[in-house]
């Protein structure tokens, strides 16, 4: 008995005496390419992966380092957190944090494909990204509100813009990022791609998303979101500018009024920079519904560089505002001179223990231990 036997898209003639030695022969060929064949990819390092690894674990560093930065320098320092406005950097310090340590999770997925096929674990991915990504455009939002009122209505900021209305338009961004990022858990395609036999695995936006709701619900809101931030830009820039030619023609030097637009004006540059391939990729897969291997790496580069833009904030603060310089630059000399990445923050913790023990029995190396972390704590945070 004649048969052919394929190998690498040529025919081969091979004689078999017998209908067992045919099966026998298929076998062994399906053992080896099941061997050798990612059938079961828990773990896959190509260099594709490992290069999106990489970009997603440097992004991790500088995200979660500057941020963490934001942060610290503000609550340390009375002149920073005595400003209204930086309550608002301040909530948007903390959605760019959660943006950072949202990645090792998102990396996980490149790593262990498998992880995509599971629903509960893909859903996650989606909503997690999108509830910290929306967070942050709703926190540029309240940055660009408050520095609208400050510009365009100075006599009367005070009156306005007080804790309480602070504080609501920073609720009301957090609620509205985890409405927008809790509904594709309700609203998802998962069942009809598995149905129908469409589903290949890759926890992606366009795959599990429904269209309806990225034309109905996401994209729209996105769009208002940009015209809302780029409306109130428009309107400081122009204000600014009129503000300044007066200060000018009364030969006074321009208030430092035009440095925090120009601060705002970075702000929303890079967030539109970063955002608007994303939100292209979106548009175009929403309407054509084709998926290839090129549109999964041009998503993967979009989603990259949207979530970069949460490293690039700190570091626009760190150039265009002294306070904010300073406050870093006296951070790490701190930081470096005590040896303890988290002494400052633990010496918090350390002046209430004083203070609560005043009326407690402790022996007197506790004591000692004590005082001289809450020395040091003190000094560095005077420092700031």
């Amino acid at each position: 008995m004649k048969e052919l036997v394929r190998f690498n898209m040529t025919y081969m003639p091979i004689n078999f005496n017998t209908t067992e030695e045919i099966y026998s022969l298929q076998t062994t060929l399906n053992d080896d390419y099941d061997k050798a064949g990612p059938q079961d990819p828990t773990t896959i390092l190509t260099d594709q992966v490992v290069f999106w690894a990489l970009i997603d674990g440097f992004l991790f560093l500088s995200i979660v380092s500057g941020n963490v930065l934001t942060i610290v320098a503000i609550l340390m320092n009375r002149r920073l957190f005595s400003l209204m406005s930086n309550q608002f950097i301040l909530s948007l310090a903390f959605s760019d944090l959660f943006v950072g340590t949202v990645l090792p999770y998102h990396m996980m997925f490149y790593i262990r494909p498998t992880m995509g096929q599971d629903f509960g674990l893909c859903i996650a991915r989606l909503a997690l990204l999108t509830f910290a990504c929306t967070a942050s455009v709703l926190n540029i939002i309240g940055i660009a509100i408050d520095r609208f009122l400050a510009i365009v209505y100075p006599l009367h900021y005070n009156k306005f813009m007080t804790k309480r209305f602070a504080r609501s338009i920073v609720i009301t961004s957090w609620a509205l990022a985890t409405s927008l990022s809790i509904t594709p858990v309700f609203w998802n395609k998962w069942e009809e791609n598995v149905e129908e036999n469409k589903w290949k695995g890759k926890c992606e936006f366009g795959y599990v998303v429904v269209p309806l709701y990225v034309k109905t619900i996401y994209l729209p809101s996105c769009f208002l979101l940009f015209t809302i931030m780029w409306g109130f830009y428009i309107k400081i820039f122009t204000e600014t500018r009129k503000h300044t030619k007066r200060m000018r023609h009364a030969e006074n030097d321009p208030p430092d009024t035009w440095k925090s637009v120009q601060v705002l004006m970075l702000v929303i540059g890079s967030f539109t920079i970063s955002y608007m391939p994303f939100i292209i990729i979106l548009i175009l897969n929403s309407l054509f519904q084709h998926y290839t291997k090129t549109t999964s790496i041009v998503y993967k580069i979009a989603n990259s560089l949207a979530i970069a833009n949460s490293a690039v904030n700190p570091i626009i603060y760190a150039w265009k505002n002294q306070e904010f310089k300073k406050s870093f630059g006296k951070i790490l000399k701190c930081k470096t001179a005590d040896g303890d990445a988290f002494e400052l923050l633990s010496g918090l913790n350390a002046r209430r223990n004083v203070k609560n023990s005043s009326n407690a029995t402790t022996t007197q190396t506790t004591t000692t231990t004590t005082t001289t972390t809450t020395n040091k704590t003190n000094n560095c945070i005077e420092k700031i």
